[in-house]
């Protein structure tokens, strides 16, 4: 079936995340820091739309497509926003052609969701730049996850969770 792509312009804030994901079929966040990550993931997960994450550093690359309502979710995984220094792109490195392989794979994921394909739903795929390693397996939900377990305790954006959020013009 044919596709149409259409980019969404917009700049994601706990004041404009909400409607920018409420827009989509499917969103893919490749951003580039945490608090902007749990705040992409948390919207699309309270507005059921599927997602996902695209992330490089170093010399490996980690996918994960969370299906609409996000049960497994982005927290699942990383329960909450690092606490000190994290490594980052600017700290620790990336290998430009590690992005593309990030990038190539999250396509791949959403263009299979919008197919049809929901076995991409819930995966979390790793490659390692290293050993050309290319793994993939399912990603189970937690239970006490705050964002899709069964007592929810982000039930909203609230401006305070994603506080160091930042962007400079």
């Amino acid at each position: 079936p044919e596709l149409t792509i259409e980019t969404i312009h917009g700049r994601a804030t706990p004041d404009t995340v909400v409607e920018l994901v409420r827009r989509s079929a499917i969103v893919i966040d490749a951003s580039d820091n945490f608090p902007t990550r749990f705040l992409v993931a948390d919207a699309c997960a309270l507005a059921e739309v599927p997602v996902v994450h695209a992330a490089a550093i170093r010399t490996r690359a980690t996918v994960l497509t969370a299906p609409r309502g996000g049960r497994p979710c982005y927290r699942c995984l990383f329960e909450d926003l690092p606490s000190g220094d994290a490594p980052d792109c600017a700290s620790a490195g990336v290998v430009g052609p590690v992005c593309g392989v990030a990038g190539a794979i999250a396509a791949d994921a959403a263009v299979r969701y919008l197919r049809g394909e929901a076995d991409v739903l819930g995966r979390i795929t790793t490659y390692d730049g290293l050993t050309d390693a290319l793994r993939s397996r399912t990603l189970r939900a937690r239970p006490d996850c705050p964002l899709c377990g069964a007592d929810r305790a982000i039930t909203s954006i609230v401006f305070d969770r994603y506080a160091s959020v930042t962007c400079e013009a």
